[in-house]
């Protein structure tokens, strides 16, 4: 198992960094493109290579999990609650899958939270509501909070400060939707509301 399941993993992020690119730039030649250069990464070659077991491949099935729930749920249009369950849904497991990964999995989803602060202001400045757009991106935050959670407390998984990193992250990005909506409310300028 230890030996084939970086080629697995090597598979399965090629999928998902196909579906992730697709949507992102609506071109197959370009998400083809992203995963032959991805695949010829030295550091990617040689930790999803045949007999090399190691943790960090299984990271990038995280990560990349995480990252196809953020471009979907930036690609979900408001009236398409489908889609933006499945984006909270993606969101939140590549939240939990790398936060019981390893000790320091919560450091690769920390983009996560920028990208609430960035596109927050972004919303503002398109007379949208930050909420609204970020609502996949919170509930999905909420998904990895509480799953990390139920594993912290049933089995004892992490220390507490480990696990408190989703949970963590769930305040922050639903804080900052609330602050970025109360500012384009009263005419704040996207600015300062970032």
């Amino acid at each position: 198992v230890l030996a084939v399941y970086p080629v697995v993993t090597a598979v399965a992020t090629a999928g998902l960094l196909y579906i992730a690119v697709r949507t992102f730039s609506g071109d197959d030649r370009v998400a083809l493109a992203a995963i032959l250069i991805f695949a010829l990464l030295p550091e990617h070659a040689l930790r999803t290579s045949l007999g090399f077991a190691d943790h960090h491949a299984f990271d990038l099935v995280w990560l990349l999990t995480t990252f196809l729930g953020v471009v979907l749920a930036e690609d979900a249009a408001d009236h398409d609650r489908p889609r933006r369950a499945i984006a909270a849904a993606l969101v939140g497991v590549g939240i939990l899958g790398q936060t019981l990964a390893w000790e320091a999995g919560p450091l690769l989803f920390a983009p996560v939270g920028l990208y609430a602060v960035a596109r927050s202001a972004l919303a503002v400045a398109d007379d949208v509501s930050p909420i609204g757009v970020l609502a996949p991106v919170v509930a999905g935050t909420a998904v990895g909070g509480i799953g990390v959670g139920v594993a912290h407390a049933t089995q004892g998984w992490h220390s507490a400060a480990v696990a408190s990193t989703p949970t963590l992250l769930f305040v922050g990005t639903l804080s900052v939707a609330l602050l970025a909506e109360a500012g384009s409310r009263v005419d704040r300028s996207p600015r300062e509301v970032l």
